[in-house]
């Protein structure tokens, strides 16, 4: 079934690296792409604002491909503009497709007809979801036991006029002593200012990927926030990967 918004020169909503290991762990990254379906032109944003953290997660889809690769676990990525339809957050909500950004309008956006909204949930983010689904099963029918979701995200150092101290936020949903340890792993010896829950919390009402594929706190989970000035280069990428690996390990190690 398709929506009619993706056409032959469109690609994939999503990409998947797939790894034949056994590691517990699933990552995802829902914020990963910058792409903008043929159809739509460039939506009626300037191209720096098309590769602004408006439009997606600076740096992740770097941190999080080599992350996984040296813990040997899988990956998918979203590989749309969350300004095309946001995939962490619940179709029909406001912020799931945003006609303003950061106080940027995004003109295609704007009164958008229900047809035209159900055209990017049924091209990219249900395809998307699908994806991180299907993985998570096949992690688990061949641990025989439920893995660990890990949703990669990045943030922004300034927000409304306020700067953030914290350089990684851990989120989880109740009680993790995976979250726990791995705060500790990664502040022990990096430098750097990790704290739990921020700088935003799991929303049960907006939020989708880890609400839903983690069923509500049932799949083992975290979300993993690095700001995105620490990894807007690819020495920069590298480096957080280095230093997430080594708390992986350690952590992994433990339990």
């Amino acid at each position: 079934m398709t929506g009619g918004l993706l056409g032959p020169n469109d690609v994939s909503p999503w990409i998947g690296v797939f790894r034949d290991g056994t590691s517990p762990l699933v990552f995802c990254a829902d914020h990963a792409g910058a792409r903008i379906p043929v159809q739509l032109g460039d939506i009626g944003m300037a191209p720096a604002d098309l590769q602004d953290h408006i439009a997606l997660d600076i740096g992740i889809l770097g941190t999080s491909n080599w992350l996984a690769g040296f813990l040997n676990a899988p990956l998918i990525a979203q590989t749309y503009s969350r300004l095309v339809i946001d995939c962490n957050r619940k179709p029909g909500t406001s912020n799931s497709i945003p006609e303003v950004s950061d106080g940027r309008v995004i003109p295609t956006n704007a009164n958008l007809d229900q047809a035209a909204r159900r055209a990017r949930e049924i091209d990219i983010f249900h395809p998307y979801h699908d994806a991180v689904a299907r993985t998570i099963q096949s992690a688990a029918a061949s641990l025989s036991s439920r893995p660990l979701l890990v949703a990669m995200h990045s943030f922004t150092r300034r927000f409304n006029g306020r700067d953030r101290e914290w350089d990684i936020g851990i989120l989880h949903a109740g009680a993790s002593y995976f979250a726990d340890r791995l705060i500790v792993a990664i502040a022990d010896g990096s430098g750097l200012a990790v704290g739990r829950n921020v700088p935003y919390q799991i929303s049960l009402e907006e939020d989708y990927t880890l609400p839903v594929h983690a069923k509500n706190g049932t799949l083992p989970h975290i979300e993993i926030e690095i700001c995105q000035d620490l990894i807007a280069t690819c020495d920069g990428q590298r480096r957080m990967s280095d230093i997430l690996f080594d708390a992986f390990r350690r952590v992994l190690a433990e339990v």
